[in-house]
Formats: structure tokens, C-alpha cells, sequence
């Protein structure tokens, strides 16, 4: 393979457009009478022919080389530099580098069009109505040809993006790395990688030369013998400082080893032409389903050169190592390992067979995937191959040879040699290829159509285009759609709270207030509220206040999925806030910012909570699904993953898990992972649950879990909290736990019971302390869950089904559960990168350009113009004077400030408030307070029932736990009594909480700037 290493030649224009000879002929004012809208004859031609694309699509990049120029024969180009793909068909703009090289469709009269744009003028008749349906004017997929002579990246794609390899010649010896060889500890991983790219960014500032000098000595001897040594000699005399050398070696340890390690625990593919390698998760060139890609590596460090067609759909690329490249290249390490397995695989698993086609001579099927459908089509002298795709498009790709394209009726369309593109309508009738020379080879990539679904009409709800997205695109497309949903009026028409005993009144109210603004704009939505008298947990709460609603409502819409959020519970994990909101925590306000018919309205945790959940709602719906989405927790969730959730018929589904891809390792976090949460194993093909596992060490969870998957294919997932239950299940539970006294929870085992036999369930009987109090309380629990399995299947007729739902790893959370956590849902506001990015957007600011120091100044807001306040997030607030960074503030107004970065002031009057790193102020109203890092503070009355309102400061250390033990019921931090005292107190209802506040606000208004 050539290996010409000229990086300057004398321009850098393009080839000239490359005309074939056809005989089928065209006008050549076709395409200027589709421009201006003339499009029926054009289109009725598009339709039936195929559309040949530019070959010269070039990509440089700096692990590229000069093959793919010989290979496409442009070698005459004028086209200097290394060129490391060719995006061959590329026609999907919300992809950046799609968007940035788009395919050009070449028609024989010598015009050409931009195929996106085609596709936006004459999509449906190119792409065929069900594809058009499925994916609108876009293709999901991006093919490209690579020219790879060094190593690329270290990488992953998000969840539901496989690639495959097709090898068309290489250098004797070469390899690529797809997949860990070795389960990896992720967070040691990480470590290391964050601290050699922390090492890199720290070089430049050691020699008095640019980088240019010093970048290729690393990039020729790392991971060679003695590589720290051999640098040390070359780099020592361009030091600044001589006496830094220690520091040099140090450094280049620390890189030599990372690069070393990185490559050591992947695992490596030597390749060979016509190889086919499938970098799919779990290994396994055919399933229904569409896998995610594993952690890969491109390219090897030897140099040995792989020129390949990569089959991909596209995305993003989370880059998690680049091998010590200059110039520094961003990384995404968290991302990156976010949408990774690191269990070990072996190399033998990626590389994929040709299978012979039945009933297609000279056609091959090599991968076969939810994503795409790769096949290889050899035509020989006297064997003709088809090449249809029965009514879908499909791309061509000249790997070998040349074929000529023989259509219906003897017509002839042109000639496709090694290194050029088609793309087939889906309406041409037929088409075959016949071999020009003895050993060609065309690779056909087809895109099947999403598994049906049978979606219900939501009030003329319009058809949503189905579009392949991002972690964040998806959770921006989410948070849009839940958006539409309430403009529409086709959010949940029944939404049911249940409640503490004496919030009734201060939730309806609130809820039936904001229902144009978070449910339906037009108001229709019912709310329902069930106040429980006593605790009564999750399980037998639901029962309770579905049997309630239906004796005072007539029950629920059996035809819709209704909406409900259980919201029981004392806060007192935030503690003194919980007390300051008069014993409900779930009106703690949250970072969420709706339109309301009045205007903008920020929600709380309980309004927020629905609102995100709304979405939810709408899609279990949309699939077939009948029954109610419940909320346990008072926290706002957007989905990274909802867009490619929900495309399987639900329709005979009982139950829904909610849960977090995820796969164990060996890291700490993993271990607390497992120690903390539930786990759940789904089958990778149905989504069928297989089995719920309770928190344990993690060898023993590792161990349950090979021993429930057994031989079938398994994903595992972390459990996040609410489920579904469709009506069928809640009326059986009804039957079954009726007549139960005390309480019961849904999360305390039921779905263990639902899926463990008897001898798994005795197992866990006598390990689990817990279960043994459940069955103290409600002997006969597991025989009852028994029954409920036995009503559900004798009324089904079949077995029992609860699916889980990958909400996504990445998704939105605002927990706000713990102070620390309710701190840091608000200080990522003033987080620079897409956290930061999603977070004001979901705070309504999306659009909103910080100032010339940084800050972003929301509402009525006002700071100092001299620097003082910067990288601030200031939402309808005032700072007189004073210094803050990176702090945030709501609804405050601050005479002198000095606010540390990380801290937040939520409705704050103060006329001097200092407030440490980490730390917030909820409801502060003072004339000084000095709050320490990672502290929370708050002001309550003193006596609810007292004339005048006295105010007293209630403090909490956040890094503790102040709803633990004595942290709770003896007097800490300094507070007049106890949180469960005061908690106690501000229950009371005597005095109504609106008009409490009234006074409350009358005195805030006397402190802050003058």
C-alpha cells in the first residue's frame, strides 16, 4: 500500500465532477425545474434510478495517508495533505460532521445537488413511504472509507451505535483494538487518564521551543523501549529550565505508562483483506436488536496501514484517550466510559463469517442488526447478483473490481468501480450487477425499518419524526417534546397525588394551579389528591387511593395511562429546609422553568417531578401500554435514552421497570453501586425482566446475576426508582393485598418476589435482615405475590410480563433528596459544558449570552459592572456590592456580598451575606450571615403562632446526614432545639401556611441593598 508521506503539494482545489457514460438520458433542465418547484417528471425519474455519488468527499485527518486518492483514482487531484475517510454517503444535517462534508448526487446532465437537499425536496419518493414514515428526509447512517496509517483515538459512541469493518487491503501485519481484554476497574481507568492528559496540558509550559519541535519525538518513541530514557536525552536541551529534567522524566513516565496501559487492555484484531469485523455489544454478527458499539482503537502504533470500509450510523464520538497527540485534542473520559462496557471479550468474537444468502448466488450476509444489514454482492463472469432491498433504499460501495448496473428492460446505468457510492431508491424495480473484471466485490448496506408499534391516537396528537440522537440531543429533544405536550393539551388527563396527612389543601392548590402550565394548556387535566392518615407505604398507599378516587370519581380512564406521584415522607435528610417549608419538602423549588399562562413559572420538586414525567406518560401510551406511570420522588427526570426506549409494542405488558444500563466492574463505585441499589436483568432481545436483585456486595450480585442469565443474552441495569402498573395488575393487587394492614412498599420486594422461585426466595429469606422484618409484618407475602402472578396470567392467558426501560446512564436527575444534592442541582447552572448547557436550558435560558464577565443575568437581575460578579448565574436577584464566582442566586436581594464558587442563595435577603465554597442559603433573612463551606442555612419562625413573627437561623452541615439519629432529635450545629421538634412545629395548620409566608415577606423586604 503506497505510503507517500508529501504533505504539501501546490493547491488545494478538488477533482473536477466525475461523469459517467449512461444510457438512459437526461434534460438538462431537470434539475433547474426542481429548484423552482417543478418537480413531478424529475421526481417520477429519481424514483426509478439510482443516484450516483461524488467520489472526492474527502476528510483529512492526521492519522490519514494518501490511499484513499490512488484507491477512488484521484491521483491527479491537486489535493495536498492526508486524507483519513471519505464520507461516502452522507446525508443526516443534525450530525456536525455529516452536515460539514455532505454527498453530492451527480446527475448525467454534468448538474448536481446536495442529497440532503434532494431529500428535503423529494424525500418520500427517494426513500419510499415507509422509510420516510420511519426516519423522514434523513438517512441514519454514514458509511465511510478509511485510510488509517496511525492509531486513531481511543473511543465509544453513545448507546445504539454499532460499527462494522469491512477490510479492503492492508500492510502485512496490521491490526486495530476493539473491546477491553480484561474486566477494567473504571475509576482507576479514568483516574489515569485524566492525569496523564493533565500531564500533557503541562508540558508546554516546560520548553522554551513550540510544541511542533518536541510533538513528533513523543509521538515516534512513546510505548517504544526505553522510551523514557531516549526522550529525556532528545527533550533535556529544549527545557526553559535546566533543573527541571526531573520533572521532565516524571512526566514522560506518567505518559509512556498511560499510553502503554491504554493499549494493553484492549483487545487486539489483526486483519486481512475481505475481513469483516462487527464492534457490537455484546459480540455477534446477527440480532434483531440494535447494539451499542465497545470502547475501540483504530489503527495500530506500528504504523501498518488498513484502508476499510466502516459501516456506522451518526453521532457523537466520545474521544476518551488520544495517544499524547498535539495539538491536544478535548476529551470526553466520562462520557466515554458512560457509554462503554468494561467487561472483558475476546477479539475472535468481532470477526464476523460471510454467509451465503439463500436463494441469491454471489450474495453474501456478513452482519444483520437492528441498525443496518451489511451485505456482499460478487458478481462473475457469467453470474449476474440482484441488488434490491424490497421496497427500502440502500447504499452500494465498489470495494474491489467494477460491476456494471444493468436495470429493468435492458437499461443501462453506467458503471460502479472500487472506491464509489451509489444510493438506491426504493422504487427501481430491479437492478443487477455484472462483473467487468474477474474479482469484484460491491458491499450493499440496507437500514431496516424500526419494529412496528402500534401507536394510539392522542387527540389527533401529529406523528413525531423518529430521529437517531445523542445523550444530549436526546435529552434536549425530550425536554422540547414534554414542552409540546402541555402547548398541545395532550399531556396525562388524570394525574393523582398521595400525600402526608395536612398537605392536602397546600398540593391541590398547587397542583391545580400549575396544571395549564406543566399538564394541559387548556386545563382539563383532573387532579386527584389522597391524603393518607397514617403511612401506609408504596404498595398498599396505591392501593388505597385508587380505591378512594374510584368510590368519590369513577376511577381512572381504563384507555389512558394516568399520571401519579407518592410523595408520604418527613425530608428529613433536609433537614432544616424541609422545616422551614412547613413540613413539605416536596415544594423545595427546583431549576425548572415552564410557561404558564401568566408568564414563566418556576416549579418544585413535586411540580417538577410530573412535568418531566409527563413524557413518559405519553409514550408507555403511544405503545400500547394501559395503566398509571407512578413518581416516587419529588425529583425532575429527562430521559437520555426515551427517543430509543419505546420501539416495542407494550400493549400486553404488566408492569415497567425503569432502569440505567450499566455493567459491573471492579471500581469502588461499582461496589458502592451495587451495596446502594437494586439491580434488574433484562433479557438483551424482549426487555422481559428476568430478575430484580436487592442491594448486596457486589462478588455476590456479580454471581446472581451469571447465575439468572444463564445461557441467554442479558442486560443489566440499575434501578431508578418509579414504575408502571398497568390496570390489569393494580385491580389483581387490589384482589390480592386489599385487605393487608400497616404498609407495604413496592420497592420492599415485590418485584424479588415476582421474579424468585421458591428456593431463591428461601435463599434470600435467610440472607436479607429486611425481608425478615417484611415477613414479620405480612407472613404470607410471597404466597400473596403468587396469587397476584396467578390472576394476572389466568385473565392474560399467557405469562406474566414486566419490561424494563433504559431510561440512559446520562439522564437528567434533580435530586433533590439530600442538601448537598439539592446544592448541586442549582450550582449547575453556573457549570460551564453540556451539564451546564442542559441545565439552563431546562431553566428556561438556553438562548441567553452571559455578560463581558461571564455572568448570566436572568429576570430583573442587577450586579457591579467592574468584574466583581463573575461566572455567576444571577436570576431575578440584586447584589449591591461585594465580590462572588460561580455562584448562583434566585429570587435574592444582597446588600454586600461575598459568595465563594459553588455556593447558592434562594430567596435571600440579606444586607451582608458570606457564603463558603459549596454551600447554601435557603430563605436566609438576616442583617449579617457568614455561612462555612459545604453548610446549609435557613431562617424559620420562631413561633408559627406568635405576634410579631420572630425569625431564628437553623444551620446544617451538609457533609453530615442531618436526618441520622441524634443529628435529628437532639439540638445540633447550634439550632434553638431539635429538627424533630421544630419539624413538629411548623406541621401545625392553625395558622395557614400562605399566610405565614405573607409575613414572612413583609419582614424580607426590610433587609438587602437600600
Amino acid at each position: 500500500m503506497p505510503k507517500d508521506r508529501i504533505d504539501e503539494l501546490e493547491s488545494d482545489e478538488s477533482t473536477a465532477p466525475i461523469n459517467e457514460e449512461l444510457t438512459v438520458p437526461h434534460e438538462t433542465g431537470e434539475l433547474r425545474r426542481l429548484a423552482r418547484g417543478e418537480v413531478k417528471q424529475v421526481l417520477d425519474r429519481l424514483a426509478t434510478e439510482p443516484l450516483r455519488l461524488r467520489r472526492d468527499n474527502l476528510v483529512p485527518r492526521p492519522w490519514g495517508g494518501r490511499s484513499l486518492l490512488t484507491f477512488k483514482g484521484l491521483e491527479g487531484a491537486t489535493r495536498p495533505g492526508r486524507y483519513g475517510e471519505s464520507f461516502e454517503v452522507s446525508a443526516y444535517p443534525d450530525d456536525p460532521e455529516a452536515a460539514r462534508y455532505p454527498s453530492i448526487v451527480e446527475f448525467a446532465d454534468g448538474s448536481s445537488m446536495g442529497l440532503g437537499e434532494l431529500l428535503g425536496r423529494a424525500g418520500e419518493t427517494v426513500l419510499g413511504p415507509s422509510f420516510f414514515a420511519a426516519y423522514g428526509p434523513n438517512l441514519p447512517l454514514l458509511p465511510k472509507l478509511l485510510d488509517v496509517e496511525g492509531l486513531l483515538s481511543v473511543q465509544s459512541h453513545p448507546p445504539g451505535n454499532p460499527e462494522a469493518y469491512v477490510v479492503i487491503s492492508c500492510d502485512p501485519g496490521a491490526t486495530l483494538r476493539v473491546g477491553f481484554n480484561r474486566d477494567v476497574d473504571v475509576e482507576q481507568m479514568r483516574q489515569m487518564l485524566r492525569a496523564a492528559r493533565a500531564t500533557q496540558d503541562q508540558l508546554d509550559a516546560m520548553f522554551w521551543v513550540p510544541e511542533e519541535r518536541y510533538a513528533p519525538q513523543l509521538a515516534e518513541l512513546l510505548g517504544k523501549p526505553d522510551a523514557v530514557a531516549r526522550l529525556g536525552e532528545r527533550l533535556t536541551p529544549l527545557l526553559t529550565n535546566s533543573s527541571d529534567k526531573p520533572r521532565l522524566l516524571e512526566a514522560l513516565t506518567v505518559l509512556d505508562n498511560c499510553y502503554r496501559a491504554m493499549l494493553d487492555a484492549l483487545n487486539v484484531i489483526e486483519v486481512a483483506p475481505g475481513m469483516v469485523i462487527f464492534n457490537a455489544d455484546p459480540p455477534g454478527a446477527s440480532t434483531p436488536d440494535i447494539p451499542s458499539a465497545q470502547v475501540h482503537c483504530l489503527g495500530n502504533p506500528e504504523g501498518r496501514a488498513v484502508l476499510m470500509l466502516e459501516v456506522r450510523r451518526p453521532g457523537t464520538t466520545h474521544r476518551a484517550w488520544d495517544h499524547v497527540r498535539f495539538p491536544a485534542r478535548d476529551l470526553a473520559i466520562d462520557e466515554a466510559f458512560a457509554a462503554m462496557t468494561c467487561r472483558a471479550s475476546h477479539a475472535a468474537e468481532f470477526v464476523c463469517e460471510r454467509r451465503p444468502i439463500a436463494g441469491r448466488a454471489g450474495a453474501f450476509r456478513s452482519v444483520s442488526c437492528g441498525a443496518f444489514v451489511v451485505d456482499h454482492l460478487c458478481p462473475r463472469p457469467g453470474l449476474s447478483v440482484p441488488a434490491l432491498a424490497e421496497g427500502l433504499p440502500t447504499t452500494l460501495h465498489g470495494i474491489r473490481g467494477s460491476v456494471r448496473l444493468q436495470g429493468p428492460n435492458g437499461v443501462h446505468w453506467g458503471v460502479l468501480r472500487a472506491g464509489e457510492s451509489l444510493l438506491l431508491p426504493a422504487g427501481i424495480p430491479s437492478l443487477s450487477l455484472d462483473a467487468q473484471t474477474a474479482d469484484s466485490e460491491v458491499v450493499q448496506v440496507t437500514i431496516p425499518l424500526p419494529p412496528r408499534v402500534h401507536p394510539v391516537a392522542i387527540e389527533d396528537q401529529p406523528t413525531r419524526e423518529l430521529r437517531i440522537f445523542s445523550v444530549n440531543e436526546a435529552k434536549r429533544e425530550n425536554l422540547a417534546q414534554t414542552r409540546r405536550l402541555v402547548a398541545e393539551s395532550t399531556g396525562p388527563s388524570q394525574v393523582m397525588a398521595i400525600v402526608n396527612a395536612g398537605d392536602s389543601s397546600e398540593l391541590r392548590a398547587r397542583l391545580r394551579a400549575l396544571t395549564p402550565a406543566i399538564f394541559r394548556a387548556d386545563g382539563s387535566t383532573k387532579v386527584y389528591v389522597h391524603e393518607e392518615a397514617t403511612r401506609r407505604g408504596q404498595l398498599l398507599g396505591l392501593i388505597d387511593a385508587l380505591r378512594s378516587q374510584r368510590e368519590r370519581d369513577g376511577g381512572l380512564d381504563p384507555d389512558r395511562v394516568s399520571l401519579g406521584v407518592m410523595l408520604p415522607g418527613k425530608g428529613t435528610r433536609l433537614s432544616p429546609i424541609t422545616q422551614r417549608l412547613h413540613g413539605i419538602k416536596p415544594l423545595f423549588p427546583v431549576p425548572v422553568r415552564v410557561q404558564g399562562p401568566l408568564g414563566p413559572v418556576w416549579l418544585d420538586g413535586v411540580t417538577g417531578s410530573l412535568w418531566t414525567w409527563t413524557l413518559v406518560a405519553w409514550a408507555l401510551e403511544s405503545h400500547g401500554f394501559r395503566g398509571v406511570a407512578w413518581k416516587w420522588g419529588d425529583e425532575p427526570q429527562v430521559a437520555a435514552r426515551l427517543a430509543t426506549a419505546f420501539d416495542y409494542d407494550l400493549s400486553d405488558v404488566d408492569a415497567i421497570r425503569f432502569g440505567a444500563g450499566a455493567s459491573l466492574g471492579t471500581s469502588e463505585h461499582d461496589s458502592e453501586l451495587a451495596r446502594s441499589k437494586e439491580w434488574l436483568l433484562a433479557d438483551a432481545g424482549s426487555r422481559d425482566l428476568i430478575v430484580q436483585l436487592r442491594r448486596r456486595p457486589l462478588e455476590q450480585l456479580r454471581e446472581r446475576i451469571d447465575e439468572h442469565q444463564g445461557a441467554r443474552r442479558g442486560n443489566s441495569f440499575v434501578h431508578v426508582g418509579s414504575p408502571a402498573f398497568s390496570h390489569l395488575f393494580l385491580r389483581h393487587a387490589e384482589r390480592v393485598f386489599g385487605d393487608c394492614e400497616g404498609w407495604l412498599d413496592v420497592d420492599g420486594y415485590l418485584f424479588e418476589a415476582l421474579t424468585h422461585d421458591e428456593a431463591e426466595w428461601a435463599a434470600e429469606l435467610e440472607r436479607d435482615a429486611e425481608l425478615r422484618a417484611l415477613i414479620a409484618r405480612c407472613p404470607d407475602f410471597y404466597a400473596r405475590v403468587a396469587e397476584l402472578r396467578r390472576g394476572i396470567q389466568a385473565e392474560r392467558g399467557h405469562p406474566l410480563r414486566i419490561v424494563v426501560v433504559d431510561i440512559g446512564a446520562e439522564s437528567y436527575w434533580g435530586d433533590i433528596g439530600q442538601l448537598s444534592k439539592a446544592r448541586a442541582v442549582w450550582s449547575a447552572l453556573a457549570v460551564q459544558g453540556e451539564q451546564g448547557d442542559f441545565a439552563r436550558e431546562l431553566a428556561g435560558f438556553g438562548g441567553l449570552a452571559p455578560d463581558r464577565h461571564g455572568n448570566y443575568l436572568v429576570g430583573d437581575s442587577q450586579v457591579p459592572d467592574d468584574g466583581s460578579v463573575r461566572g455567576c448565574v444571577v436570576i431575578d436577584s440584586v447584589i449591591g456590592r461585594g465580590r462572588a464566582h460561580a455562584a448562583v442566586l434566585l429570587g435574592s436581594r444582597l446588600g454586600v456580598a461575598g459568595l465563594e464558587p459553588g455556593s447558592v442563595a434562594i430567596e435571600c435577603h440579606v444586607n451582608a451575606l458570606r457564603l463558603g465554597r459549596d454551600s447554601l442559603a435557603f430563605g436566609s433573612i438576616d442583617d449579617y450571615l457568614r455561612l462555612p463551606a459545604e453548610h446549609a442555612h435557613t431562617s424559620i419562625v420562631a413561633d408559627p403562632k406568635a405576634t410579631p413573627l420572630q425569625l431564628e437561623s437553623w444551620f446544617a452541615d451538609m457533609r453530615e446526614d442531618p436526618g441520622a439519629a441524634d443529628n435529628y432529635t437532639t439540638p445540633r450545629y447550634g439550632n434553638p432545639t431539635s429538627f424533630a421538634a421544630k419539624f413538629e412545629q411548623m406541621r401545625q395548620r392553625e395558622v395557614e401556611p400562605a399566610e405565614l409566608e405573607a409575613r414572612i415577606e413583609s419582614l424580607a423586604s426590610e433587609y438587602g441593598p437600600k
